[in-house]
């Protein structure tokens, strides 16, 4: 199957493909480099109404996740155009991108329980995401979450890193699967 990608350039928008089959068997060679993916204009734009929303849900959202990362050496005025920079990024076709994927990802891999589980936080849920989707910011995974349904909580106003309510077994679950692709030499892709 293949997935349409739009890559905004200016005030146009290209697009390009990326082959994702479900399970994608690779002998011995370097898995393909990650492609921003979102499949059809479409769901580039449903995938951009879903972010807008949940920046109106979540007004602390950025790319870094929630907020920014502190630096004592930026005026107050320095520091909220970042914040405004970093929140406004969260709507570029590379983020969104991202969005798609963590969103297929967490659909496949993930499901909630009914407590907060305080084990992984959206920084490490990220990471473990990140073998089979590529790179994905904290703010991106967040939002997807979000998006999928899960509850959050932080510990503190200041920690950019929500805990969701995900299922502890399915995570080690994923985590067991990347390790046997790892071993076969497969790896599962999500468009």
């Amino acid at each position: 199957m293949d997935c349409r990608i739009p890559l905004l350039k200016s005030s146009e928008i290209y697009f390009g493909t990326v082959s994702c089959p479900v399970l994608a068997e690779e002998e011995h060679s370097a898995p393909e480099k990650e492609v921003v993916s979102v499949t059809t204009p479409k769901q580039f734009y449903n995938a951009l109404v879903a972010l807008q929303h949940i920046i109106k849900k979540i007004p602390r959202l950025t790319i870094f996740g929630l907020g920014i990362y502190t630096e004592t050496s930026r005026s107050p005025i320095e520091r909220r155009k970042k914040f405004d920079a970093e929140r406004t990024k969260l709507l570029e076709a590379e983020y969104l991108a991202q969005f798609e994927k963590c969103v297929c990802w967490l659909n496949h891999e993930i499901w909630p329980t009914s407590r907060i589980n305080k084990k992984y936080s959206s920084y490490g849920l990220k990471h473990i995401a990140e073998r089979d989707i590529g790179y994905v910011t904290n703010g991106v995974f967040i939002a997807a979450a979000v998006h999928c349904g899960f509850r959050w909580k932080v510990d503190g106003d200041d920690d950019p890193n929500p805990c969701f309510n995900v299922s502890t077994h399915a995570v080690e679950a994923a985590i067991r699967r990347q390790e046997l692709d790892k071993i076969n030499n497969s790896r599962y892709n999500y468009c």
